[in-house]
């Protein structure tokens, strides 16, 4: 068998709606090869991962959203899946964060946007210069579509929606995100023990290279 393609996963999120089902009928039509079942832990999803003949794919289950997830490498194997499987991605979920009227599907969006800012945090790397605070690493932009999504849903009317709000940004490995949450937090007290939390620990980088 061939080593693994390159490049960094990327993909979208499944529509609310559509199960996992839809996925391993696309996969056995395609002939791709399962590679991996790992089970859902106390702090992490369940995930697929299939070796297919123009790359690999996996999909995520997020128990704690309920969403889930499609990812594959290389990016034109991806870049088909997206448009083949109906995959939501950063544009159109950035605008149902804002103009939803459920605040559920105002959630559900910033939920997935919280999954998918770490790939595109991967691909932003390939390309970004070194950070010279931190030698071997990536100098990410302050700003990326995802954290202006996440700051807006700060002032959303919705408990869970600021909540989906705060764990984006906690989470995030975009430097701006700090800058928000610093900015923000006498304005979130419900969430102030998360914030400082984050804001104390490492922001987490990304190797060059």
């Amino acid at each position: 068998m061939s080593e693994a393609p390159g490049g960094n996963w990327t993909g979208g999120t499944l529509p609310a709606g559509t199960s996992s089902a839809s996925v391993f009928a696309h996969a056995a039509g395609a002939g791709w090869v399962p590679q991996n079942d790992l089970p859902r832990t106390v702090t992490g999803p369940r995930c697929w991962t299939w070796r297919a003949p123009e790359g690999e794919a996996s999909l995520v289950e997020d128990h704690r959203t309920g969403l889930r997830h499609v990812e594959a490498r290389p990016a034109p194997f991806a870049e088909r899946l997206v448009a083949e499987l109906h995959l939501e991605r950063v544009p159109e979920l950035v605008e149902r964060a804002r103009t939803a009227a459920d605040p559920l599907e105002r959630m559900r969006a910033l939920h997935a946007l919280d999954f998918q800012q770490h790939s595109a945090a991967m691909v932003a790397a390939e390309t970004a210069p070194e950070d010279p605070d931190s030698p071997g690493h990536a100098l990410l932009p302050d700003t990326a579509p995802h954290l202006e999504a996440f700051e807006r849903g700060l002032d959303d009317p919705v408990p869970g929606v600021r909540r989906a709000a705060v764990g984006g940004l906690a989470y995030s490995v975009w430097p701006g995100s700090r800058e928000i949450l610093r900015r923000r937090r006498g304005d979130l007290p419900a969430f102030a023990e998360l914030i400082d939390q984050r804001l104390d620990a490492e922001l987490p980088r990304i190797k060059t290279g």
